[in-house]
């Protein structure tokens, strides 16, 4: 084993060095630009920074940074070592003084801090300690693991304990522990909360690993399977690495049927507990290990400071404070930015000058969701097939951002631009800049206009026929159930609406007026306003939810497979289980996962569209009109077809099939 991690050491070193002679080409995140105001230039880089405590650990470094008077850059290395490793490459070649980083994987750090070294430039770990080559450990900030650990096991044994679930005979308890296994900062979390269950009087066989990437869906995929595994467990204790792993898990168990008052979870961080009790609703969450990333970030800032400017050697280790909080307390603990965090629903890269051949950009306004991740990775894979060159970039919900990037497009030579927009709004803008610079512009899924209103040609699935669809299959199973008819079930209808998108509006809408057409009361049919992301629609849904204990049996559709999926969550929190659900959604790639894994699911059916078909066939619009000098269509739809668990399989191609498997 030692002489393995030898080798990998070495590879990764060499890789480093390769990279120091050649200009890096980390493909979705942007280099630091080369620092020419006479200030430091420190770099804040972080392993997932799209969760609430990355976020807030960057802000914070860069807003300390600024104000003791160097410049600094955040970047995200999206839980990618090699693209970690490039990025501590790139914050050298542009002349970074100092680096602080949460490693994507603690095996490079022997890589980055022998880069780091020979460049003269001060390394400081945040969260995920490091080692150099010899085993020396890199100076660390951010807090005690194992101590962690220990406040969140004896907070979920004292609350096990005040239950008397282990005395009471008609109760069996049961343990997930969510652990990201590869990180030893987790383990020695885990660990400890592990070993706090066992003192509590909790058998060793009752406590079940639940391995995740660290991220909230990935720990809701991995429990859904260990809970129906285990349905002689009628009380469950949840704790993990961080607020996202048990926040999955939670949503795994309200999947199952799992009400909240029979579970007692501990998070780690507080950012996601906190949601709910600042919504007033029901939740798992009992109590949770408040860590602020904005007290590591300004110690980070600060210890690169003192190093750059001063000095002073970092200490080995700098650690944080953090304190227990519960329903009870959490206002008059955390910091009113984080308060604010309870209650609300960087950089990205330029894309590289083209090589001969046409280049043509993928712009999606939430590239982390399976449907644009399929869009966009076919769209490349079809432009390369066909000869040209292709980059995929993310908007993130941002317009701004999404504006920059096809700025950034054309900026770099592109010839075709092929994006979904975060908001409508930037149509003009940006048909006027693609227009002025001679470049093909064409709009996937949500569909654009110039400014004159002429509409953009558009390439993706017919809105009010896809609405058409979802509605009359929730029509047909909410008639095929009775539930009307029935007078001892009262039906609620949750529409899950990005209000300010047209094309949602053209789904929900059909869809609503489905239900109307079966015979739903108009005023039982409750609008879930959301961003188009699962926790959104979760947040959103919860107290309409609460608001109408009435309701019995819930249909849902919505927007999109998130939405969908976000108030089921927020159903299964409330303690409805899947058999007074009739959920559709509209996607499939979120619907599949519990037909594949064979558990009880609100999700009864599932318009299936592909973002691949789109991908594909954008990329190939574009290389006609660019190579061509084909006009593209007004309007190109791709077909869709409604699955459930007993046909999925035979629908879904075998890409999407192998997603609802993960």
């Amino acid at each position: 084993m030692k002489r393995l991690y030898f080798w990998v050491s070495i590879l990764l070193l060499a890789a480093v060095m390769l990279a120091a002679c050649t200009p890096a080409a980390a493909p979705d995140d942007a280099a630091p630009a080369e620092d020419t105001s006479g200030k430091p230039l420190f770099v804040v880089i972080n392993k997932s920074a799209d969760q609430q405590y990355f976020i807030d650990l960057q802000n914070s470094f860069v807003e300390s940074a600024n104000e003791l008077g160097a410049e600094a850059k955040k970047f995200d290395a999206k839980l990618d070592p090699n693209l970690g490793v490039s990025l501590v490459n790139d914050a050298i070649s542009a002349g970074a003084k100092g680096i602080a980083i949460t490693v994507p994987d603690q095996t490079i750090g022997p890589a980055i801090a022998q880069a780091a070294a020979d460049a003269g430039v001060v390394l400081i770990a945040t969260d995920d300690s490091i080692v150099d080559a010899a085993g020396n450990p890199i100076p660390f900030v951010g807090f005690d693991g194992k101590d962690m650990g220990k406040k969140v096991g004896e907070a979920a044994a004292n609350l096990l304990n005040e239950s008397g679930w282990l005395s009471d005979s008609g109760k069996k308890v049961g343990v997930l522990s969510v652990e990201v296994q590869t990180l030893s900062v987790c383990n020695d979390r885990t660990d400890n909360e592990k070993a706090a269950m066992l003192a509590a009087g909790v058998a060793e066989d009752q406590i079940f690993a639940v391995p995740y990437t660290g991220e909230a869906l990935s720990a809701q995929d991995a429990a859904g399977p260990i809970i129906t595994a285990h349905p002689d467990v009628t009380n469950w204790i949840v704790f993990g690495c961080n607020d996202e792993g048990v926040l999955g898990t939670l949503n795994a168990l309200g999947t199952a049927g799992v009400v909240p008052d029979d579970i007692i979870a501990v998070g780690l961080g507080a950012y996601e507990a906190c949601r709910p009790w600042a919504a007033g609703q029901p939740s798992g969450f009992k109590a949770a290990l408040f860590i602020s990333g904005m007290d590591v970030g300004n110690t980070a800032a600060n210890v690169l400071y003192e190093a750059v400017v001063n000095g002073v050697t970092p200490p080995e280790k700098t650690y944080a404070p953090t304190s227990i909080v519960d329903a009870s307390n959490f206002q008059s603990v955390m910091d009113p930015i984080s308060l604010a965090n309870c209650s609300a629903g960087g950089e990205v890269a330029a894309p590289a000058e083209p090589a001969e051949k046409p280049l043509f950009v993928v712009i999606n306004k939430s590239a982390d969701q399976q449907y644009f991740i399929d869009l966009q990775n076919s769209f490349v894979e079809s432009a390369n097939e066909l000869g040209a060159e292709a980059k995929k970039f993310d908007a993130k919900l941002d317009p701004n951002l999404g504006v920059s990037l096809v700025n950034d497009a054309i900026s770099a030579g592109a010839k075709g631009i092929a994006i979904t927009v975060p908001d409508q709004t930037i149509g003009p803008a940006i048909a006027q800049a693609a227009a002025d610079a001679g470049v093909v512009l064409i709009a996937t899924d949500d569909s654009i206009v110039d400014a004159a209103g002429n509409p953009i040609p558009f390439v993706g699935f017919d809105g009010k026929d896809m609405g058409k669809k979802v509605g009359e299959a929730a029509a047909n199973l909410l008639n095929e159930s009775g539930w009307l008819s029935d007078s001892g079930k009262k039906v609620g209808v949750l529409s899950v609406e990005v209000q300010t998108l047209s094309v949602c509006n053209d789904r929900t809408d059909n869809e609503k007026a489905a239900m109307l057409a079966a015979g739903v009361a108009e005023d039982q049919i409750f609008a879930v306003p959301y961003t188009g992301e699962a926790l959104s629609a979760q947040d959103a849904a919860g107290p309409i939810i609460t608001a109408h204990p009435d309701v019995t049996n819930w249909i849902v559709f919505g927007c999109n497979d998130e939405g969908v999926l976000g108030t089921l969550n927020a159903l299964g929190t409330a303690g409805v289980v899947p058999d007074d659900i009739i959920a559709v959604g509209l996607g499939a790639y979120e619907a599949c996962r519990p037909w594949a894994a064979g558990q009880p699911s609100g999700f009864k059916a599932a318009l299936f569209i592909s973002g691949m078909d789109v991908g594909n066939t954008a990329a190939n619009v574009l290389y006609e009109a660019v190579v061509n000098g084909v006009t593209p269509p007004e309007k190109t739809y791709a077909p869709t077809s409604i699955v459930d668990a007993n046909n999925f399989q035979d629908i879904m191609d075998s890409i999407s099939l192998a997603n609802c498997s993960q």
